[in-house]
């Protein structure tokens, strides 16, 4: 089952509150959880990246009857950067927190950019919008600061990641919540101060 129909009520109590916005995934994969974003019918956009051509090929054909859902082939950084500063509309960001080579191990080594979360939430913060940020598998990172951690396979495990260090690239403009960190993998959510 995707993720955001683990908390599909929540989100869309959380998407009617913020009102008209946008979609945005960072490593969409085989649809599990932008399709049923796509099929809630309560976002005005919705946009995508994928770094594996085959999977964002596949998403470009299943979804392409959907005059509102907007994909693009590129680095979650290079699309967040291209997002952040064209989009008008409120966000609910849902980024995919797994090394991009957990996926598809023939994916050439990014360095840094394999566990881009950090870099991820650096972007999201300078926007001045009432944004939601969620990101899942909360439970690879192994930090002595996680309490949501848990024996996960050496393959994702992140060990050079701390919640100190996700806390301070998203900055004090968003407020840490973790109503959703027991759901799963573990979903950490981010809110915009009010």
């Amino acid at each position: 089952m995707s993720c955001i129909l683990l908390f599909k009520d929540w989100l869309l109590t959380e998407v009617s509150r913020i009102g008209h916005c946008c979609y945005v995934e960072t490593g969409f994969c085989d649809g599990t959880s932008l399709l049923p974003a796509v099929e809630f019918g309560v976002f005005d956009k919705i946009r995508g990246c994928e770094v594996r051509h085959s999977a964002y090929d596949i998403m470009v054909d299943r979804t392409l009857s959907f005059d509102n859902v907007f994909l693009s082939e590129k680095k979650s950084t290079d699309f967040l950067r291209e997002v952040c500063k064209k989009e008008k509309l409120p966000c609910v960001f849902w980024l995919d927190a797994h090394f991009q080579r957990h996926y598809d191990p023939s994916l050439p080594s990014m360095g840094k950019d394999d566990y881009p979360l950090v870099e991820e939430l650096s972007i999201i913060r300078e926007r001045n919008k009432p944004d939601l940020v969620l990101f899942d598998d909360l439970i690879i990172i192994q930090s002595e600061d996680n309490p949501y951690k848990r024996q996960v396979g050496e393959d994702v495990i992140v060990r050079n990641v701390s919640m100190a260090m996700l806390n301070d690239a998203i900055g004090d403009k968003f407020v840490p919540d973790h109503c959703l960190a027991h759901i799963d993998t573990g979903v950490m959510v981010y809110r915009r101060k009010q």
